[in-house]
């Protein structure tokens, strides 16, 4: 959010595209290094829920506030965007995270980051 807010403002919202500022700020970079990553065996949050499938287990209850932070950080940083739903725009990122993190673990791992860059692109640029 401060990447596009410094260049939203020094440059204006016409001259910026998404694609620089999710370059600038490495948007969907930091989560394709974790899906490309060495050894990288799928989400561990999910993996943890795997584990522990009854939703009043602690590791349960542990993995669902964690998603419920990061889904709110989400919603919070496209209403700042001026997306149309924010909650929504949230959900979509949450599921496209979830399914890369899938997808880099059950096959090619580049292909799912591709993948993930071209769909927060897309969410984005929506917003």
């Amino acid at each position: 959010m401060s990447t596009a807010s410094r260049l939203f403002y020094g440059e204006g919202i016409r001259g910026v595209g998404v694609d620089r500022v999710m370059a600038e700020a490495d948007v969907a970079h930091g989560i394709g290094e974790e899906v490309c990553g060495t050894g990288f065996r799928g989400c561990p949050f999910i993996n943890a829920t795997a584990e522990y499938p009854d939703r009043e287990s602690a590791v349960h209850q542990a993995v669902l506030r964690h998603r419920a932070w990061f889904r709110e950080v989400l919603r919070g940083a496209f209403g700042r965007l001026g997306a149309a739903d924010p909650s929504q725009s949230a959900d979509a990122m949450v599921a496209m995270r979830d399914g890369a993190m899938v997808a880099g673990y059950l096959g090619d791992a580049r292909a799912a980051r591709a993948v993930l860059e071209h769909g927060v692109a897309v969410l984005v640029a929506a917003a």
